[in-house]
């Protein structure tokens, strides 16, 4: 799938191969095996070599990738790894243009966005030809930048935005939103969910499985959603075979940008759960 129609990516600790093997057996659509933040620095080489143990089976299931460490002392071992993983998808993190090219190889990265230089490249990151996916490290870019968690979530407005906006400039997927720490806060979540997607990011970053849910099925469209989709789509049709580029569903007109988005909603109906 390599994420083109990707809602969720959990993370799973590199260290840890009872949680690593219980995420690629969830209904995450990609699991990232975490080699930064999730593993002490001591603890990363064992985690380099159960790593390539457990990605490097075959097997169905979510896409697989590897969160490495950033440019320093880790940076060429976990590189180094990712090349005996044949086809998992790089998870870069703090990324700079100046880090993807240090980055050798040619496997597919995900950048993440998590510094003020990193969001203030973000548009040449997304542009980069190994790049499929922006994702926002709102965490640490939160603290980068000074900002204060608020109940809405309008603090990270902008860099939601400039993500959406860059990875749309670049012709890329729409990009991940960053995890909820609070793993147990479902309300929190589900309006972290519903705020990304109106924004137009396309999926979530998971820290826990019971996230999955709550975000395969809130980046897709609902029912109602869906049923509005056909209509648009069936009465537009009607009005063009009588020779009208225009026309009008529930009270409101409908030309080719609204048949756009009802094509898109259509297109996004695909995996997960669609929301009631």
């Amino acid at each position: 799938m390599m994420l083109a129609g990707a809602r969720s990516l959990l993370f799973a600790p590199g260290n840890s191969e009872r949680k690593l093997r219980k995420a690629l057996a969830s209904d995450a659509h990609g699991v990232i095996a975490d080699l930064e933040d999730g593993v002490a620095p001591d603890e990363r080489e064992l985690a380099r070599e159960l790593v390539e143990r457990v990605l490097g089976e075959s097997g169905p299931g979510p896409t697989r990738c590897l969160r490495i460490n950033p440019p320093g002392p880790d940076f060429e071992r976990d590189v180094a790894l990712s090349h005996a993983l044949p086809g998992v998808i790089v998870v870069l993190p703090k990324a700079t243009p100046e880090a993807l090219v240090a980055l050798e190889g040619d496997a597919p990265v995900v950048a993440t966005v998590e510094t003020p230089a990193g969001l203030d490249a973000a548009r040449r990151l997304a542009a980069h030809p190994r790049v499929i996916a922006l994702m926002l490290g709102s965490l640490d870019l939160s603290a980068a930048l000074g900002l204060r968690p608020r109940e809405d979530g309008l603090e990270l407005l902008f860099a939601r935005s400039e993500l959406v906006l860059a990875s749309a400039l670049a012709g890329v997927r729409a990009p991940f939103d960053g995890p909820r720490a609070e793993f147990r806060d479902h309300d929190g979540l589900q309006h972290d969910v519903d705020l990304a997607a109106s924004l137009g990011l396309g999926g979530k970053a998971c820290i826990h499985p019971d996230q999955i849910a709550a975000v395969n099925a809130g980046f897709g469209p609902s029912e109602a959603q869906v049923r509005w989709a056909h209509a648009v789509l069936e009465e537009y049709e009607a009005a063009v075979r009588r020779g009208s580029g225009l026309t009008v569903v529930d009270g409101a007109m409908v030309d080719e940008p609204v048949v756009a988005r009802a094509r898109a909603v259509i297109a996004n109906h695909g995996p997960g759960a669609a929301r009631e």
